[in-house]
């Protein structure tokens, strides 16, 4: 999704956003529409990381600190 188009059905891919010697990281959601889809937040380099929320639908993560200094988000649509 995004500005290059939208996500397909049975997409399932995770990715980290962790800065090199970033004690700390903020994302802010400034639109947020995922249908019945879903996606996790962690609060670290994987999905084993302590999960910080699960959104879906219009359920905005609004603004997400991570105290690890990484960020791995999980997306799952049906």
């Amino acid at each position: 999704g995004g500005s290059f188009g939208n996500y397909y059905d049975n997409d399932n891919f995770s990715f980290t956003i962790a800065p090199l010697n970033s004690k700390q990281l903020t994302i802010k959601f400034k639109s947020f529409n995922i249908s019945n889809d879903e996606m996790k937040i962690f609060d670290g380099k994987d999905n084993l990381s302590k999960l910080i929320g699960v959104f879906t639908s219009t359920n905005s993560p609004n603004i997400i600190t991570s105290k690890s200094g990484a960020i791995t988000i999980q997306f799952k649509s049906d």
